[in-house]
């Protein structure tokens, strides 16, 4: 017990650095994580279409476990990467919306003029 209060400072300081580290390794990972999510979903709209969204979202949850590192699972929640999945669902739609070759991609029609 001494030899912990007499390293206390060296104690803390390590808690920190593992802390910070995590949390930067986090950031990066979800930026990462971000556009993987997008390609993940782009991908099941066009193979599954439209009217089929939990179909997608299973699909793609299923995916992103998959090719999550496992140290990765520990530091972001399920609900983390269903927020993930919601988002880049709304940034598919807003692309699709101001981008009519991905509107066609995504509606099976790929027939660009």
């Amino acid at each position: 017990m001494e030899a912990i209060f007499a390293n206390i400072d060296l104690i803390l300081a390590a808690i920190v650095v593992v802390i910070s580290a995590i949390i930067l390794a986090r950031r990066g990972q979800l930026n990462m994580l971000r556009e993987l999510i997008l390609s993940l979903v782009v991908g099941a709209e066009i193979d599954y279409g439209g009217g089929t969204g939990e179909i997608k979202k299973s699909e793609v949850m299923k995916q992103v476990y998959e090719l999550l590192p496992s140290l990765s699972k520990l530091v972001i929640s399920e609900n983390e990467i269903s927020n993930l999945i919601e988002s880049a669902k709304s940034e598919m739609d807003k692309l699709a919306s101001e981008n009519e070759a991905a509107a066609k991609l995504l509606n099976k029609d790929n027939t660009v003029e």
